[in-house]
């Protein structure tokens, strides 16, 4: 995973070209696993894995990046294009029901996105900024998309 987004991100600043990262986790994972046992989360991965072959161009790259994160990498893709992407897959997670918690409410995701040439062309940086906009979507409520450029909310204080 790592060589794959080091060598994207050289190439799209090679040839002045958009990428995107997309950091995306389970909302309430940890509840999930409580309520339905470690397969039963085992499961849930495999099947939020299932969805985003599904959803992903070809060239898309999607791994898991550690628990119940996965990063995303879209080629040739600006900021517009990534947010739709994420929000298909966000949508999808939502309505294909891959699973429930113990009060019957649908498991869901949150997404953070970075793109690149705006966050720069550093690995670690844009990773970071997708990463940190996960954490906002966290934060605002779950179950949502926030681009790494997107303003807080009112009254949403900084840290």
């Amino acid at each position: 995973m790592n060589e794959t987004v080091v060598s994207e991100l050289k190439r799209a600043e090679r040839h002045a070209q958009p990428v995107a990262i997309l950091m995306m986790d389970i909302d309430k994972f940890k509840t999930y696993n409580d309520t339905r046992g470690h397969q039963g989360g085992d499961e849930l991965l495999r099947r939020l894995a299932k969805l985003l072959k599904e959803t992903l161009r070809a060239t898309d790259y999607a791994a898991r990046y550690g628990g119940e994160e996965f990063l995303v990498l879209l080629p040739l893709t600006a900021c517009k294009d990534a947010s739709e992407t994420a929000e298909k897959i966000r949508r999808r997670m939502e309505e294909s029901n891959l699973g429930t918690y113990g009060d019957g409410s649908v498991a869901t995701i949150s997404i953070g996105v970075a793109t690149s040439p705006e966050c720069g062309f550093d690995p670690e940086k844009v990773i970071r900024e997708a990463d940190m906009a996960l954490y906002r979507a966290k934060r605002d409520g779950r179950n949502r998309v926030v681009t790494a450029d997107a303003p807080p909310p009112p009254g949403a204080t900084g840290s």
